[in-house]
């Protein structure tokens, strides 16, 4: 298995450590099958991944100034957070303005892809398992009363169309940003929920035993 850069495992050891806060404990039948050989050391380092990436697009990178974030989209010259842009569709949509619009779109687009982009790494080993983590999916949205999540709906849309999904069901950053929301939560909650997995990854990356 090849080593992590010691600055992507201080991150993920940051990471991990925070993982509880809100987290979920998830109680179906399935995680004893799974937890320690599908859900591993190696799933839990992509898992940490994701959700780092994910939570910088949402609430911005993180600064020397604890209470400062920076955006990491930039629209006319500024830069935002998913969680502005949303703000700012809202704007621009009552505005109404032809140029903007258009501008405004070409980023949707973009972030959209990217949010594709950095979820792959976790979405396309489990949409061939489905069958395994749908049980977890529902359960994680059951529990939050998230019912109507897009994490949800991906889960059931027949394999080889969850992309398609994605590209035709979210159309605004809204969307995008209660996908990532759900996305983020669920990775929490499964991370809190699988003690074997977690215990591999501390012994592969963290020399613990």
């Amino acid at each position: 298995m090849k080593p992590i850069k010691t600055i992507k495992l201080l991150l993920l050891v940051v990471l991990f450590s925070s993982v509880s806060i809100n987290a979920i404990r998830l109680t179906a039948p399935i995680l004893k099958r799974i937890d320690g050989i599908f859900i591993n050391g190696e799933r839990v380092k992509e898992m940490l991944w994701v959700r780092k990436e994910l939570v910088n697009r949402l609430d911005g990178h993180k600064t020397r100034n604890a209470a400062v974030r920076l955006g990491h989209y930039n629209f006319e010259d500024r830069t935002y957070t998913l969680k502005e842009l949303v703000v700012l569709e809202k704007e621009i949509i009552k505005e109404a303005n032809p140029d903007r619009l258009k501008t405004f779109k070409e980023l949707f687009e973009t972030v959209l892809e990217e949010f594709i982009k950095i979820s792959n790494p976790f979405m396309e080993p489990i949409s061939k398992m489905k069958a395994l983590v749908l049980p977890l999916i529902k359960e994680s949205c059951e529990k939050r009363e998230r019912l109507d999540s897009y994490l949800l709906q991906w889960g059931e849309v027949k394999k080889g169309d969850e992309i398609k999904m994605i590209r035709e069901q979210i159309t605004t950053f809204a969307q995008i940003e209660l996908f990532c929301d759900d996305l983020v939560n669920y990775l929490q909650d499964i991370l809190n929920s699988s003690p074997k997995a977690v215990a591999q990854f501390k012994h592969e990356y963290l020399g613990k035993k």
